[in-house]
């Protein structure tokens, strides 16, 4: 008998989102090698290294049907997400409470407050934001499907007669 697995609309957008990430986490390792300090480029390569094994796990959550796999990379996204966007936060906070008074709002995303980090690191953010929120609402609607298909096991326990004097005693 020839059994084909049918993949819902919901487990190919996760395998594009864990597609995704591998590739991102590749494309990033390899440019941002160049042009930066060692401990920068130890630091990035570390977390890129563990967003590509995150996304790793993800393909294989989604393969073998286990939501348990799937739920390691929304965690450790989660964990790398919100630093990130607190430390965004309080940067342009910093950059907005630094400005002179006579300055105008032009000069307020000038070069001397706003490097080529700041410049890279929002449209990278929302790009982040995106992709969590896209492996949130996968991950929700795969773990769904998977306990559809595989729905728990329950297991019944027989009742025991009360006239059994062997198991009584």
């Amino acid at each position: 008998m020839n059994k084909v697995k049918r993949i819902g609309k919901w487990e190919i957008a996760g395998l594009f989102t864990g597609a995704f990430g591998i590739i991102l986490s590749i494309t990033m390792l390899y440019f941002w090698e160049t042009d930066n300090t060692r401990i920068q480029v130890q630091s990035v390569s570390f977390v890129l290294g563990l967003n590509l094994i995150a996304s790793i796990i993800w393909l294989c959550g989604i393969s073998l049907n286990e939501k348990q796999f799937l739920l390691i990379p929304i965690i450790y996204w989660t964990l790398l997400l919100i630093p990130w966007i607190i430390y965004l936060l309080l940067c342009a906070i910093l950059v907005i409470c630094t400005r002179s008074a006579d300055s105008g709002i032009n000069d307020l995303w000038s070069r001397k407050n706003y490097s080529i980090y700041g410049t890279v690191a929002m449209p990278i953010t929302v790009l982040a934001v995106i992709f969590y929120i896209v492996a949130l609402v996968c991950y929700d609607e795969i773990k769904k499907e998977i306990e559809r298909k595989f729905p728990p096991l329950s297991i019944v326990h027989p009742k025991i007669p009360a006239e059994n004097k062997e198991l009584n005693a």
